[in-house]
């Protein structure tokens, strides 16, 4: 459960960012990474979502997996990057 809600957090910090969602003039709102719309359920319980749960999910599985083959150094450095 708590990781469910922690999950749920780091995908508002995402939403939260400069991305703007893709809406039509019926205000059907679509995935930026794939296109399909994005369900109403989704958006009642994320309102700020702009990517559908598969991808949103696959995103966070890349952001994740970059978080720990590397990060910053000592020195400032990038490193495990690649």
């Amino acid at each position: 459960m708590l990781a469910n809600h922690a999950r749920i957090a780091r995908m508002r910090i995402e939403a939260e960012s400069s991305e703007q969602p893709d809406i039509d003039e019926n205000g059907v709102r679509y995935c930026l990474d794939c296109a399909t719309a994005i369900p109403e359920d989704r958006i009642t319980v994320l309102p700020t979502a702009v990517r559908c749960v598969p991808c949103a999910a696959a995103r966070e599985r890349i952001i994740k997996q970059r978080r720990t083959r590397g990060g910053i150094n000592a020195d400032g450095q990038a490193q495990g990057i690649g």
